[in-house]
């Protein structure tokens, strides 16, 4: 005979699953906003080295009067809003695994976005990254559900 479905784990899923999602979507937005930022710095240079490091004010000024540096932090800002979400509703090491999908995402945006060259050792470690999250995230269900 079947077992009926406890709301309270139905629901304690469906948070689950969404958290998830929500990590996921940080992921993507994260990696556009380093987009952002990495064309700011291209298109209009940010110069800084160890000494002027301390002129705090200095570097605070040129992004702020860069808009593509100054979008990609607001972005990057928001999706940390966001994943705090993610942090709520799911386990701390899957919203952080799940997370870390920007490298995958990170790795395709400089071949299409900079022309960055398609490295074979680097898309093996992408696929490490993703075969990892996959495993993780599935496990981590796994265990939610009591199997």
């Amino acid at each position: 005979m079947p077992q009926k479905s406890d709301p309270e784990q139905t629901g304690h899923l469906i948070g689950q699953t969404r958290g998830i999602a929500i990590a996921f979507f940080c992921s993507v937005i994260v990696s556009l906003a380093q987009a952002l930022i990495k064309y700011g710095f291209l298109r209009d240079p940010i110069y800084f080295d160890f000494q002027s490091f301390w002129d705090v004010p200095g570097i605070v000024w040129q992004i702020l009067t860069n808009p593509f540096v100054l979008l990609g932090y607001s972005i990057a800002g928001v999706s940390s809003i966001a994943f705090l979400e993610a942090l709520h509703l799911t386990q701390f090491g899957v919203s952080n695994t799940v997370l870390r999908l920007n490298y995958m995402f990170s790795f395709f945006l400089g071949i299409l976005l900079f022309g960055e060259p398609f490295r074979f050792d680097h898309f093996a470690g992408v696929i490490l990254i993703f075969s990892g999250v996959v495993v993780f995230t599935l496990h981590s269900r796994k265990n939610e559900q009591g199997f």
